[in-house]
C-alpha cells in the first residue's frame, strides 16, 4: 500500500468517525459511500463563557419523576394462577414460574449395547476392548437433572413442565398486576 493510499485510508475513517448525523452522504474517492464530516468551531471550546451554572432565568429540564401513578388507592387482589396449571410455552409470563422438567423412562441396560460407541454413550456403561462387550449399570433416567443428559441416556425422555411458586397478588405492584394470570386491581 502506497504512503498516498495509507493516508487516504485513514483520512476516510477519520471522516467516518467524525461524520454528523443528519444524514446527508457524499462518495469517496474510491466510489464508496462517506458521511459528511462535522464541523464545528473549535475555538468555543476554549471559552470560558461556555462553561459554569446556567443563568436563573434559563430554561433547565427537570428531572424525571418517574413512572405516574395512575392506579394510586388501587390493590392487586385475586389467586395467582399456580405455576404447575401454566403451559410451556405461558411459563415464564408469570412471575415467579420458570421452565423446568423430569427425565422419566428405563434406560436401556449396558448388556444390551453391543457397539464401542453406543456403549460408551451410555452413562454408567463400560466398553471392555479384551471381552469387546458392554458392562457396567445403566445410570437410571430419574438421577438425570438436565433435558441434555436425559436425552442422551438411550431409553430416557425429558418432560418439560412449568415450575416454582407464581408470585401471589397482593406482593405484585399495581404496573404489574394484571399480567400475572388470576390478579387484578380493585
Amino acid at each position: 500500500m502506497s504512503r498516498r493510499a495509507s493516508g487516504a485510508a485513514i483520512m476516510g475513517m477519520v471522516i467516518a468517525t467524525a461524520a454528523g448525523c443528519d444524514g446527508r452522504v457524499v462518495i469517496d474517492v474510491d466510489g464508496g459511500p462517506v458521511p459528511e464530516p462535522l464541523v464545528f468551531d473549535a475555538a468555543m471550546l476554549r471559552d470560558p463563557a461556555d462553561a459554569g451554572t446556567p443563568p436563573r432565568d434559563a430554561w433547565v429540564p427537570r428531572r424525571d419523576a418517574g413512572t405516574p401513578r395512575v392506579d394510586a388507592g388501587r390493590e392487586c387482589t385475586g389467586v395467582a394462577y399456580s405455576c404447575a396449571s401454566m403451559s410451556t410455552v405461558s411459563c415464564s409470563s408469570q412471575r415467579g414460574c420458570s421452565l423446568d422438567g423430569e427425565c422419566s423412562g428405563v434406560a436401556h441396560s449396558c448388556y444390551s449395547q453391543y457397539s464401542s460407541y453406543a456403549c460408551n454413550d451410555q452413562e454408567g456403561c463400560y466398553w471392555s476392548t479384551y471381552t469387546e462387550s458392554c458392562s457396567g449399570s445403566a445410570r437410571s433416567c430419574y438421577l438425570m437433572y438436565s433435558a441434555f443428559s436425559c436425552e442422551d441416556q438411550a431409553g430416557c425422555l425429558w418432560d418439560e413442565t412449568c415450575g416454582g411458586y407464581a408470585t401471589p397478588c397482593h406482593l405484585l405492584p399495581t404496573w404489574e398486576c394484571e399480567l400475572q394470570l388470576g390478579c387484578r386491581l380493585q
